[in-house]
């Protein structure tokens, strides 16, 4: 038995999908006791099993087999019932359903109490994407991750109703059965006899269960790889190395499969991964593992120093750094541009900062006219404006000045008026009065 220190936890995990860019579920933790509703205890796999349901390894009865004996069917009915209500309550009320962490706990304590059958049910009365509540639609999906659970062929194959929800539906069914029971999950989706409709989304749920699988059982994962198609194979080494690296795994036949076929001056995507990995935790090092980088042309190198510089989590000092490795640039590439725009959207004090620190000269007007452009789109027009008033280029200031002028007249006419009549004439004239 295990003791409650050990009850499973299902991690959300980032499933890619060509249209959904879903990622970053928060986990499960199945905890007994639920407001009014009693708990699960240990028990051995059922002969009414699904196969591949492995509720051996999840050591849990749900609350209907593990109910008092004299507990009649309407009785049990009514606690389902308000179990529902309860959830659909609780999802609607919140303003943050999907970041709230207390729902989140309770959500699952709930959904634990239920069988299979009658998650099933729940999740075939709550509305598909696109009807009813949205907060009921993310609830539908959680209830679908504690069907996946409890019985995760089940709900691989009934989740589907024929719409474009199916893929996603399967995909995170079998990410959350496969957080619960990697063996199980990986054993079923390699039978012979499977339906049809899941042997043509075979291949997207075995590289969702490997990528899963790599955060607590690298060396599995990998394995894991042959079962893999060759595309969805090649695209899975470059995930798989990056969290090898992560974890200080061995990758180094990873790190050569990755680099067959690469052009002649050009690197992997698997090596790409590791500068990017690095770069976000030890930025020096990142650009040392650059330098020492052979046999690669002079555009490969300026686009790797990019990714350093994307990827480094503060991004003043980054672009301050970027800079002084590269002081012969004659124009700032818009790779950079971008990755400025990037920053102020999520760090804008600290890019504000450095703006505020850069020397006169160089590239300091074109930087603070793409950053103005930035805190202007977040209505922050004070950074804006101080920052316009340092541009010191008649053509740039008047571009930066025009910009803002368009942003903020449009969000707040009589602040932006007031700022015009602030400006010096030039200025003024710049913008046509």
């Amino acid at each position: 038995m295990e003791t409650s220190s050990k009850r499973i936890t299902i991690l959300r995990s980032g499933i890619a999908l060509g249209v959904f860019a879903l990622s970053g579920w928060l986990g499960y933790a199945f905890v007994p006791e639920a407001a009014g509703v009693s708990g699960e205890r240990p028990m051995k796999a059922g002969a009414g099993d699904s196969p591949g349901m492995s509720r051996a390894k999840r050591g849990f009865l749900s609350a209907k087999e593990g109910s008092p004996a004299d507990e009649s069917p309407e009785a049990r009915a009514r606690r389902v019932a308000e179990v529902k209500q309860k959830l659909k309550d609780l999802w609607r009320a919140s303003p943050s359903s999907g970041l709230n962490w207390d729902l989140d706990q309770e959500t699952h304590r709930m959904l634990a109490t239920l069988a299979p059958e009658e998650l099933e049910a729940f999740f075939k009365e709550l509305p598909n994407t696109g009807t009813g509540l949205p907060a009921h639609f993310m609830l539908r999906l959680e209830v679908l991750k504690a069907w996946a659970v409890k019985d995760g062929p089940a709900a691989i194959e009934r989740c589907v109703s024929g719409g474009r929800m199916d893929f996603f539906c399967r995909s995170l069914a079998i990410g959350a059965w496969g957080e619960a029971d990697a063996e199980a999950a990986l054993a079923w989706l390699k039978r012979d006899d499977l339906p049809e409709s899941v042997v043509k989304h075979r291949q997207m749920m075995l590289s969702n269960l490997v990528s899963n699988l790599s955060r607590s059982d690298f060396d599995r994962a990998a394995k894991e790889l042959s079962m893999l198609s060759e595309g969805d194979r090649d695209s899975m080494i470059s995930r798989l190395v990056s969290e090898g690296f992560e974890q200080g795994a061995v990758i180094d036949g990873l790190l050569e499969m990755a680099r067959r076929g690469v052009p002649e001056g050009k690197v992997s995507e698997a090596d790409e991964e590791i500068l990017s990995t690095e770069a976000r935790r030890d930025p020096e090092a990142a650009v040392a593992r650059l330098a020492a980088l052979e046999n690669i042309d002079a555009g490969e190198r300026a686009r790797l120093d990019l990714v350093i510089l994307n990827s480094e989590t503060d991004k003043g000092k980054a672009f301050q750094d970027w800079l002084a490795r590269n002081p012969d640039l004659e124009s700032i590439p818009e790779a950079a541009w971008s990755t400025l725009s990037i920053a102020i959207t999520s760090d804008a004090g600290k890019v504000a900062e450095w703006l505020g620190k850069m020397p006169e000269g160089g590239f300091r007007d074109e930087f603070y006219e793409r950053a103005i452009r930035g805190f202007a789109s977040l209505r922050n027009f004070d950074d804006a404006v101080h920052f316009s008033s340092r541009i010191s280029d008649p053509a740039i200031r008047a571009d930066a000045l025009r910009a803002l002028d368009a942003v903020w007249k449009s969000t707040d006419a009589g602040a932006a008026g007031e700022w015009r009549k602030s400006l010096p004439k030039a200025d003024r004239e710049a913008l046509g009065e």
